[in-house]
C-alpha cells in the first residue's frame, strides 16, 4: 500500500449508524465502497437505483480518483508531482497539474488566515520529530536541530499560481506537505465523481474526513460522530447530523512521541518548530466542502486556545473545541457550529 499523510489519522471521526429502513416500494439501496488510501481508510457509502452504474464501475471510478491524487500529492511516493517538486533546487515556476495547484493556493489562503498556524512547509520539522516517512525517534531533535530546520521553513517562500499550474519556492531547500488538506480534496473529489454518476446521496469518509450529500434511503439524514479525545478508550464524543456538509477532526491524543515521561504531540506549530502543549486537545471543523473542514481542523489545534476561539468567531467557522480539565473534557461550540449542527 502507498503511503500518503505523514500525520496519521488515529483521531477519527467514526460514521454512525449508516444502515437503514427502506420502504417497500423504494426500489433504491445503499451501496458501500471501502478500502486503504493514504496511508489510511476509505468508505464510502452511496445510496443508488437499478439504473445508476454498477457496484464495479463505482469502485474503479473511485479508485481511479484516489490513485490520481496519490500520484500528484504523496510525499511517499519519490515520483509524484509534490516529490519531485520538493527534490528541486530550482527557483524558478514549477508546471503542476490543476489540482495542486488549486490545493496549494488553498493551502495558501488559510495559511494567511490563520495567522501562519496552517502551513503545508512544515515537512522538514514533521521529518525532523519522526512523525514523517522515517516513523519514531529515540528522543526529541534538539535546540540546534529545531533551529536547522526552521530556516527552510514558511509558506512566505511559496508561491503558486493557477493560469497556467505552476508553484514556485524563493528557499532551493523548501519543501511542502499536502498531508493536513489533501485528505479533504480527495473527499470532494470523489463526491463530484459519484454525483457525475447521478448518485446525489453518499456518505464519503476518508480517514474520519467526512462528507455528506442529500440523505440515506429513508430520507432520514446522515449521522456522524466526534470521537471523544481520551487516549485510554474509543468513545464518541457527541453525535450530529450531517446534511450536505462536510466535517473534520484533528487531535493529539493518538499519534505522540514519549520521552522520559513526556508526551510530544505529532502536531508541530510551524512557527516555533515545537509541537503544541496547551488544553487544546480536539477542534472539530463543518464546512461546505471537505478540504477547507481538513485544513480549519489543523490550523484550529495549532492555535493557542484563545486564538482559536477568536478565530472561530471571526471566520465565522463551524467548529467545536474539546478542552482538556483536571480528569475531564469541555466543549467549547462555535455560533456557526451550534446553528448547522441540529
Amino acid at each position: 500500500m502507498s503511503r500518503f499523510l505523514v500525520l496519521l489519522p488515529l483521531f477519527m471521526l467514526a460514521t454512525l449508524f449508516t444502515g437503514c429502513k427502506r420502504n417497500a416500494n423504494d426500489l433504491s439501496s445503499l451501496v458501500v465502497i471501502s478500502g486503504e488510501t493514504m496511508g489510511t481508510y476509505y468508505r464510502v457509502n452511496a445510496v443508488v437505483n437499478p439504473d445508476d452504474r454498477t457496484k464495479e464501475e463505482l469502485n474503479n471510478s473511485i479508485q481511479e480518483t484516489l490513485n490520481h491524487i496519490n500520484r500528484l500529492m504523496s510525499t511517499y511516493l519519490p515520483d509524484s508531482e509534490i516529490s519531485q517538486f520538493n527534490q528541486s533546487n530550482q527557483i524558478d515556476w514549477f508546471p503542476v497539474s490543476d489540482d495542486t495547484a488549486y490545493v496549494v493556493d488553498n493551502a495558501l489562503k488559510i495559511f494567511h488566515q490563520s495567522d501562519g498556524a496552517f502551513d503545508i512547509t512544515v515537512a522538514p520539522l514533521i521529518e525532523l520529530w519522526g512523525f514523517g516517512r522515517a516513523k519514531g525517534r529515540p528522543a526529541p531533535p534538539t535546540a540546534l536541530e529545531i533551529e536547522a530546520a526552521m530556516r527552510h521553513v514558511g509558506s512566505d517562500h511559496l508561491e503558486v499560481q493557477l493560469d497556467p499550474p505552476a508553484l514556485r519556492k524563493s528557499d532551493p531547500k523548501l519543501q511542502i506537505d499536502l498531508s493536513a488538506i489533501a485528505k479533504g480534496f480527495a473527499v470532494d473529489q470523489i463526491v463530484i465523481i459519484l454525483e457525475q454518476s447521478g448518485i446525489g446521496n453518499c456518505l464519503v469518509d476518508i480517514g474520519g474526513e467526512i462528507r455528506a450529500l442529500g440523505r440515506k434511503p429513508d430520507n432520514s439524514p446522515w449521522i456522524v460522530g466526534i470521537e471523544s479525545p481520551n487516549p485510554d478508550e474509543e468513545a464518541i464524543q457527541r453525535t450530529l447530523p450531517l446534511d450536505n456538509r462536510a466535517l473534520a477532526t484533528s487531535g493529539d491524543y493518538r499519534n505522540y512521541l514519549e520521552f522520559e515521561g513526556k508526551r510530544y504531540s505529532h502536531e508541530i506549530d510551524p512557527r516555533t518548530g515545537y509541537p503544541i502543549e496547551h488544553d487544546l486537545v480536539s477542534a472539530s471543523v463543518m464546512a461546505g466542502d471537505c478540504m477547507t473542514a481538513d485544513a480549519w481542523a489543523t490550523a484550529l489545534m495549532i492555535l493557542p486556545l484563545e486564538q482559536s476561539k477568536a478565530i472561530t468567531g471571526h471566520e465565522e467557522l463551524e467548529a467545536l473545541l474539546i478542552v482538556r480539565e483536571e480528569n475531564d473534557f469541555t466543549e467549547i461550540v462555535s455560533p456557526a457550529f451550534m446553528r448547522n449542527s441540529r
